[in-house]
């Protein structure tokens, strides 16, 4: 039976995003296509780089948290179910790519502007989701939604960080709950609206 060709792509990133969790930026394409058992060429079939390979690594990891948020934002009517699951979709996140990540805030990934910029976009794009979401579930407000939002992501982040890095330990559940304790609140504040 023929491997289909979205399998192959698939086995690729996969392979890559264990690779790089180990060797980051020294990550070599052998080292991939040894792990996703194809030969070397077969990954310059669908990547002309391995910076090429990196962003779309993550621009699919990145879209998959973007399409499982979209579908757990279904049907949520208040602010605060979405800043739950904005919280817990990143703490899920991170503990699904918990390798990958470690390696890319510790030793970097380096790589062009182009790298940086479509990286970025993807996030963007993903965080645009609960943004979206967030905007539907509050009445209008002088305040600005998009802060607010950065601002709670990156209340999550920062203890994220503070886990991975000054304790060494990562509890995804813990963690979702210490932030929601800190930021709805600060939303209840910033909306008006009640528990």
């Amino acid at each position: 039976m023929a491997v289909q060709e979205g399998d192959k792509r698939q086995a690729i990133l996969d392979s890559a995003e264990k690779v790089f969790a180990v060797h980051g930026a020294a990550a070599t394409i052998d080292e991939i296509a040894k792990d996703a058992g194809i030969a070397k060429g077969t990954i310059y079939l669908y990547y002309a780089s391995k910076d090429e390979l990196y962003i779309s690594l993550m621009e699919d990891r990145i879209s998959t948290y973007r399409e499982r948020s979209r579908r757990a934002l279904a049907g949520i009517d208040a602010p605060e179910g979405v800043i739950e699951q904005l919280v817990m979709m990143r703490t899920e996140f991170v503990s699904q790519h918990w390798g990958l990540l470690i390696t890319l805030f510790q030793a970097g990934i380096p790589g062009s502007a182009q790298v940086h910029e479509r990286i970025c976009r993807a996030k963007l794009n993903a965080q645009q989701v609960f943004l979206d979401a967030l905007e539907n579930t509050v009445p209008r407000l002088d305040f600005d939604m998009e802060s607010l939002l950065v601002m709670i992501s990156g209340m999550a982040d920062g203890l994220i960080m503070h886990r991975v890095f000054v304790s060494g330990e990562f509890d995804p559940q813990q963690t979702a709950e210490e932030v929601l304790a800190l930021a709805l609140p600060t939303l209840r504040t910033v909306t008006g609206c009640r528990e």
